[in-house]
């Protein structure tokens, strides 16, 4: 018990010294390396003076002091440098390993940063979304129907989303305007996915990566060889809007403003604004979004 109790406070004597002795050396960094420096030429010069001149009498090589001198530099160097150098090494293994830490936390911060980009490019990429486009260059987007000498300008829209898909999806039409006038047609309309006809035309599941159509405009060939702007309807034919004086409000030439909303279950209401170019033939007239 005895033994265990003097062991245990001559650990605690070593260890409190010797962290004494590491603040020390911090401290005077400099002064120690000189100190060994100097006690090793005081070694080297006795030594040598007492090895050459053993015999003489009047040398002060063989003075008596000369020996505890050379002594006492010889404990001091070495003193220094079994102490000094293991503190040095072991300073130099805590700086190391804070490098180390730093490092790895610089490391750890950069994984995480990537990991949360890759998360947050995959939640993009997995979240539902309308996608929407709109030119007479692109597939679909002109549609002609022979059978009801129709032509279709549409509006593509498509889920954006890699596996999510989006239910219960409508477009309204809800505003346009020509040369910056808004004209009155009664309030929103419901414009159909394309077929018109389609059960489902009216509120659409889109797929991930599926294009579907909306029908925007519907241009018809009359009979008398004319042709005139309508307006598509869910289930039905396109017809012809009018506004409060019940005249067409596609009867003149020119640009006009569409404004339509897209909706669906779970995600973003998209707004589109839409450019309707009516030459008066459906050959040269164009739709484009903006």
């Amino acid at each position: 018990m005895n033994s265990d109790h003097n062991d245990h406070g001559f650990r605690a004597f070593w260890s409190y010294h010797w962290q004494n002795f590491t603040v020390i050396v911090d401290a005077k960094e400099k002064l120690l390396p000189r100190i060994m420096v100097i006690s090793a030429l005081l070694v080297w010069i006795l030594w040598g003076a007492r090895a050459l001149f053993p015999s003489l009498p009047w040398g002060w090589a063989v003075k008596p002091w000369t020996k505890n001198v050379e002594e006492l530099s010889a404990a001091v160097l070495l003193i220094f440098f079994f102490l000094w150098v293991p503190v040095r090494r072991e300073r130099e293994l805590k700086q190391e390993n804070k490098k180390r830490e730093r490092d790895n936390e610089r490391e750890s911060k950069n994984r995480e940063s990537g990991l949360l980009n890759e998360l947050a490019s995959l939640n993009e990429r997995l979240k539902a979304r309308f996608s929407l486009a709109c030119g007479m260059t692109i597939p679909g987007c002109r549609e002609f129907s022979r059978d009801a000498n129709l032509t279709y300008l549409r509006l593509r829209v498509e889920n954006a989303s890699e596996q999510q898909g989006i239910d219960g999806c409508t477009c309204n039409l809800v505003e346009v305007l020509k040369n910056g006038r808004q004209i009155s047609f009664g309030g929103s309309r419901i414009l159909p996915f394309a077929p018109s006809h389609s059960l489902d035309a009216g509120g659409k599941l889109l797929l991930p990566k599926v294009p579907n159509f909306i029908d925007v405009i519907a241009i018809h060939s009359n009979s008398f060889g004319g042709q005139d702007v309508q307006i598509p309807e869910v289930g039905g034919r396109p017809v012809m809007v009018r506004d409060e004086g019940m005249i067409n409000i596609f009867d003149g030439k020119g640009e006009y403003v569409l404004k339509v909303l897209v909706s669906g279950h779970g995600v973003t209401t998209r707004d589109a604004t839409l450019v309707f170019n009516w030459t008066g033939s459906s050959e040269t007239s164009t739709l484009a979004l903006v």
